[in-house]
């Protein structure tokens, strides 16, 4: 991985549990958010945190790939991966 990519990438994992230049990290952001909570679909057409969750993950993970040198692509698990049953 080139030098860039692989400063970019540590930008990109620091957002879900480093010390992010803009501020708290999601893993920060989620602390003491149960499952139960998580689950919640606010209506009117927002999503769930647990839905906003599984979106960041997905975009990370092909990110990741894209900075390993991967060709663009949607998340092979999609844009808004399936919830499925909350558990914590």
């Amino acid at each position: 991985m080139i030098p860039e990519a692989r400063r970019a990438l540590g930008r990109v994992l620091a957002v879900h549990g480093g010390d992010p230049w803009h501020g708290w990290s999601n893993s920060k952001l989620l602390d003491g958010i149960t499952a139960a909570e998580a689950a919640v679909s606010p209506g009117g057409g927002a999503h769930s945190i647990w839905e906003i969750v599984l979106h960041l993950k997905a975009w990370t993970g092909e990110v990741t790939s894209r900075l390993s040198g991967a060709a663009p692509r949607e998340p092979a698990e999609g844009d808004w991966p399936a919830v499925g049953r909350a558990t914590e």
